[in-house]
């Protein structure tokens, strides 16, 4: 059940970014692995863990936003399809993976050291870090859902994945609307990894990559994309 909850958190951004520009995005783990990346610079430069954990979802935003300004955005302005997108994604997912091996070293990390005490309910065994880590995820899963069924801007989001041509007709930006959806996936993925990294006691550079298929069959299971209602995973 955590790790369901943990994927689910991971894998959201990569089901808003489906539903608004049609892109199967491969590097979608390498943005989770850059959330730990992150996390883990700020905790060897002294932060306290949760202040890491709150930089490490701030860097993950603005890498998102780095991402769909410098590329994907002049991806589609030069109107390349979604299959070419997706096949660009894989090569960005092979060079950033290099980049995080470079950054965060061969060796397999840890954010935490200590050690938690577990607490005993019937036949299964829980610490307060996993508890409070399933916490966190349900309530930035129902914080999307509630801004996607009852924000205006949620609602614009929705409508862009539903026609954008109608979308734009309508008065509404759709690349500022892609832009913020970029900037969520990137934060979301940067805090599912963190979380994913304390759940596991560990992690490394290839963190991500090791769930993307994970990742991609939670989305395909709940429905790619958005729907009427909400959000699929």
């Amino acid at each position: 059940m955590t790790f369901g909850l943990l994927l689910a958190l991971a894998s959201v951004g990569l089901s808003l970014i489906y539903g608004t520009t049609g892109l199967s995005n491969f590097a979608h783990g390498e943005q989770v692995t850059f959330g730990v990346a992150s996390a883990f610079a700020a905790v060897t430069a002294g932060a306290p863990l949760i202040l890491a954990a709150v930089i490490a979802v701030i860097a993950g935003g603005a890498f998102g936003w780095l991402q769909d300004t410098f590329l994907w955005s002049q991806l589609r302005k030069l109107r390349v399809k979604p299959m070419q997108q997706m096949i660009v994604s894989i090569g960005l997912a092979l060079m950033l993976v290099n980049l995080l091996q470079i950054w965060m070293g061969a060796e397999r990390v840890r954010l935490s050291t200590s050690i938690e005490e577990r607490i005993q309910f019937g036949p299964v065994s829980i610490g307060p870090q996993t508890m409070i880590s399933m916490a966190v995820c349900v309530v930035v899963l129902a914080g999307v859902g509630f801004f996607l069924q009852r924000t205006r801007l949620g609602r614009a989001t929705r409508a862009v994945s539903d026609n954008p041509a109608l979308a734009s007709a309508t008065g509404i930006s759709v690349n500022r609307v892609i832009r913020i959806v970029w900037i969520m996936s990137g934060s979301l993925a940067a805090l599912g990894g963190v979380l994913l990294a304390l759940y596991e006691n560990t992690s490394d550079f290839s963190a991500g990559s090791r769930i993307l298929l994970l990742m991609f069959a939670a989305v395909t299971l709940g429905g790619l994309g958005l729907n009427r209602t909400g959000f699929s995973s």
